[in-house]
Order: structure tokens, then C-alpha cells, then sequence
């Protein structure tokens, strides 16, 4: 220990070069990675070091500034107000846990005499990083509605330019597709301004390799070989909102979940020549196929050796034994396969790795009731959402169902399939034994029991003149 003043500094060497130094005061507990620092924060906390009301900018400040140098509290720091005011909670329900980062800040004063860092820095303004001014955010835990809130908020300059630019989120209607199906495990959908995104990445790709160079090597790497103009039949087709969904095949086995991929296109009509093009060009894999009259590609699968069939006798019980495994082994891969497909529906191109989940979204678009949008818990999570600032149009919403991913676990937990292959493994081995054992004398209760416990939870993303802000929580179970 070291007493620095009233206050008594303890001190825990370890293998680094730097101590780690703690102190307690005004029922605060201060842990800092130097005794500088912490004897720096004791100073200005009991006032021997001024605070300024502000600092000067960057470029007035000395590289080798004072010991005696007025200091900034942090509650005058822009950045940090602008994420707190965004992050704070409420007053009912204030944040247990706030942080905040100045990364270039840290990275400029961490890097001091390192050349190739400093090169790096010297990049910051070329890609635009330079505006990127700080990150803040909270959690909150057991509120009257929520489990836990968190806010993330990052602080950008504008106008953005360079690598910040490209996040080219726009706010836009966030209603689940009327294909979208109701049992889904997880939804989320985002707008975004992609022309913006490959714009201003030509801008900083021409600026470190030529002018011209980004046209070109997409027009090398990816128009020539696919046989498609990349910028006009690509490019510019997308509508600037894509979804993702994940959902479970049922029954319940492991590689259960499948996912959709949708683009939402300006003109279906003239995206589909591109298919078609993209389609023949790769029709030896592609097999056409339809569902529900809606016509699809489906990704053509190798076979597979033949299935042994059940009960098959060999010349041994070992032979026996090993052809039954076999068959098993080939029956769970088939089970595992992926089948990618992909088609147009309604103004979407989708892309699945499941067949059966396309299938779910054609039969959810003929009966609107069987959509996602129509489901109380997505209805509950999107009022919510829609409380919080620029929740009325965000630029990404998100949805998720932990209850369904339990299940899926919960169902083969307790089917007949896993409990004999259990108690197959049990026989000669401690560990399955002693596990197959505690299942028999202690049956999991009925999945009601456990789902109270599981509560849906959502997600918005919004971008404004501040930065972009990211608001996610979980329910409350009443």
C-alpha cells in the first residue's frame, strides 16, 4: 500500500510491467492500471489539480502536455453527453451498468513512439475514421417490463465521410413480410442504402489503388464470370431492404434450423432475365422445381450410397451391427443435408438453405393470418419499439424467440430416438450411465414449465445527425 494524502492507494504487482492500483472513496472503488493515473484521479477528485471547463482542441494541445494541466471532467466531454442522453434510462429505472470509449483517443495516447502505429493514424482521415468520436451505453437490469435494456450509441461527425459513410442505414417500414411465418424462430430486417455503400467505397478504392480500379476488378472478378452487369442488373435491382429469418424443421433433431435470405428488388420482372441468365449459366447444378405454383431453383445434391435396409442380415451379429450403423449414419446425414434453393416472391428475391422453409413461406403468403406480423409477442416487441426515439421508422428492427431454439433442444431431449440412442451409449460408459440415469430418476418438467422462464426480446437500430444508436431488450415475464 501507499498513502497519497487522506487516501490510501493498494498496490498488486503482478508479471507486467505495470501494477495494478485500487482505492476506495465516497463509496466508490477506483481500480486503475497505473499509479499515475490513480494518483491523477485522486487529484483532481480532491481538487489539487483544476478541472477546465474545456479543453483545448486536439491540434492546440502539446504532444508532452504539464503535470499541473487543468483536466476536463468527462461530464463536459460532448460525446459522452450525447451518448448518456441516449443511454441513460429513466428515472424510475436508472442504468446499473455505463461505459463509455474514446477509441481514437486511446489508440493515439497508447501508441506513443510505436512508428507503425502512428502511420496508422496518419491513414484515419483518409478513410474517414477520423469521425468516429466516441462509444457509449448502458445496461439495465429487472425493470417493471424489461429483463434487461441496453443501449449502444456511436458518436459520429458529420458529415460522415469515408468508411462511415458507407454504414448507409436508412430509417423505413419494418412490418414483417406477408410471407414472413409466424413460428419464426428470429426476424430481422434492415434498410439500407447500398448504391451509397459501393459509391463511396469506388471513392476510397480508386484513391489507395487508381482511378477506375474498383469498375474494373468488379468487372473482372465478378460481371465476366457470372455473366451479368454487376452495377445495372445486380446493383442497381436491389430495393434497399433485406430480411433475415430463422426457423426450426420440424421434428426436432440437430441441424433442425434452417434460414431465409431476402432481397426486396425494384423490378421483379427485369431481375428475373438476371436470374434466368445466372440460372443457365449454372443450370448442370441447378434443378427447376415448383411449389404451390411458385417456381424455384434448387441447388442438385450428389447421391448418396444406398440405405441399407432395416434389419438387413449379414454373415455375423458384428457385421450385423455395423451395417445397422451405417444405415443410421446415412439416414441423420441425409437429415442434415442442406438443400439451398432460391426464387422471386412478390418483390423479393429468396434465398433459403432449406426446401421446407420455402415451402413454409409459400404456404404463409396464401393465408395472411399464418404471418408473423399477425403474432401478439412480434406485436408486443414492435409497440415497444415504437415508444423509443425513431422507433416509428428504424433503420434495422430485430425479433427474436429464445422459446423456440429451447424446444427444438427440449424435444429431442425427451423423444425416444435420443433416449434410446442414450441409453445405447450408457452401456460400458460412466459418464452417459450416470447421465441416462438422472434423466430415469428425474424427468425434465413439461416444457410449460420451462418456457415461463423465456421471454421474447427485440432490437432497433436508428441513424441521426448524432451517430447511429442501437436500443435491445428482453421482456419481463409477468
Amino acid at each position: 500500500t501507499e498513502q497519497y494524502g487522506d487516501d490510501e492507494l493498494v498496490i498488486h504487482t503482478t508479471d507486467r510491467p505495470e501494477p495494478l492500483v485500487h482505492f476506495a472513496k465516497e463509496q466508490t472503488v477506483v481500480v486503475a492500471n497505473n499509479l499515475d493515473v490513480a494518483k491523477t484521479m485522486l487529484d483532481v477528485w480532491t481538487g489539487k489539480r483544476p478541472t477546465a471547463t474545456r479543453l483545448a482542441s486536439d491540434d492546440d494541445k502539446e504532444e508532452d502536455a504539464p503535470a499541473e494541466m487543468a483536466f476536463e471532467p468527462l461530464s463536459l466531454n460532448q460525446e459522452f453527453a450525447a451518448a448518456m442522453r441516449r443511454s441513460k434510462g429513466t428515472k424510475e429505472d436508472p442504468a446499473q451498468l455505463t461505459a463509455f470509449i474514446d477509441p481514437i483517443s486511446l489508440f493515439r495516447v497508447s501508441t506513443r513512439g510505436n512508428f507503425s502505429a502512428q502511420a496508422g493514424l496518419a491513414l484515419l482521415p483518409v478513410l474517414g475514421l477520423d469521425g468516429l468520436k466516441g462509444i457509449g451505453g448502458s445496461v439495465t437490469f429487472a425493470t417493471e417490463d424489461f429483463d434487461s435494456i441496453t443501449h449502444v450509441h456511436v458518436s459520429l461527425e458529420e458529415p460522415r465521410t469515408g468508411v462511415l459513410e458507407m454504414v448507409a442505414l436508412r430509417p423505413g417500414d419494418s412490418t414483417p413480410e406477408n410471407w414472413a411465418p409466424a413460428d419464426a424462430a428470429s426476424y430481422t430486417t434492415v434498410h439500407w442504402d447500398a448504391q451509397t455503400t459501393y459509391n463511396v467505397l469506388g471513392e476510397l478504392y480508386d484513391s489507395l489503388r487508381g482511378e477506375g480500379r474498383l469498375a474494373a476488378d468488379v468487372q473482372a472478378r465478378i460481371s465476366e464470370p457470372l455473366g451479368v452487369d454487376f452495377q445495372e442488373e445486380m446493383l442497381g435491382a436491389f430495393a434497399g431492404r433485406v430480411t433475415y429469418i430463422t426457423w426450426y424443421e420440424r421434428p426436432a433433431r440437430v441441424g433442425s434450423e434452417a434460414a431465409l435470405l431476402a432481397v426486396k428488388l425494384n423490378d421483379t420482372k427485369k431481375f428475373s432475365k438476371t436470374l434466368d441468365k445466372l440460372t443457365e449459366k449454372y443450370s448442370d447444378n441447378l434443378e427447376k422445381k415448383s411449389y404451390g405454383g411458385v417456381a424455384y431453383w434448387q441447388l442438385k445434391r450428389g447421391e448418396l450410397a444406398e440405405v441399407p435396409p432395416e434389419g438387413a442380415v449379414d454373415v455375423d451379429d458384428r457385421d450385423r451391427r455395423r451395417q445397422e450403423r451405417r444405415r443410421e449414419q446415412q439416414v441423420m446425414f441425409r437429415q442434415l443435408r442442406p438443400s439451398p434453393c432460391v426464387a422471386i416472391l412478390d418483390d423479393y428475391l429468396i434465398v433459403c438453405d432449406r426446401t421446407s422453409l420455402f415451402e413454409k413461406v409459400v404456404v404463409t403468403k396464401s393465408d395472411a393470418s399464418l404471418s408473423l406480423a399477425n403474432e401478439l409477442d412480434f406485436k408486443l416487441i414492435a409497440g415497444k419499439i415504437k415508444r423509443q426515439a425513431g422507433g416509428d421508422e428504424p433503420s434495422l428492427l430485430s425479433f427474436s424467440r429464445p422459446e423456440e431454439g429451447f424446444k427444438v433442444l427440449y424435444e429431442m431431449a425427451t423423444g425416444d430416438d435420443t433416449r434410446k440412442r442414450l441409453a445405447d451409449a450408457a452401456e460400458g460408459n460412466e459418464f452417459f450411465g450416470a447421465l441416462d440415469g438422472a434423466l430415469k430418476r428425474n424427468e425434465l418438467p413439461p416444457f410449460a414449465v420451462i418456457a415461463q422462464y423465456l421471454a421474447p426480446g427485440g432490437g432497433m437500430v436508428t441513424s441521426d445527425e448524432t451517430g447511429i444508436h442501437y436500443t435491445g431488450f428482453v421482456l419481463r415475464r409477468k
